[in-house]
């Protein structure tokens, strides 16, 4: 799993998201540190129009 931090903006606008809206935002985040995309892999993804 990789080391998430925010940068000052980012916490700012969390803040001013509604809690269900936060919370699923902040369980992508999540997801995707347990799994992150290789950058190859990304650019593969969004080439052939998949949905990230």
């Amino acid at each position: 799993m990789w080391e998430i931090k925010f940068i000052p903006e980012t916490e700012k606008e969390l803040s001013g998201l509604d809690g269900s809206l936060k919370r699923q935002v902040l369980y992508g985040i999540v997801k995707v540190s347990q799994n992150p995309l290789l950058i190859q892999d990304f650019l593969k993804l969004s080439i052939w129009g998949r949905i990230i």
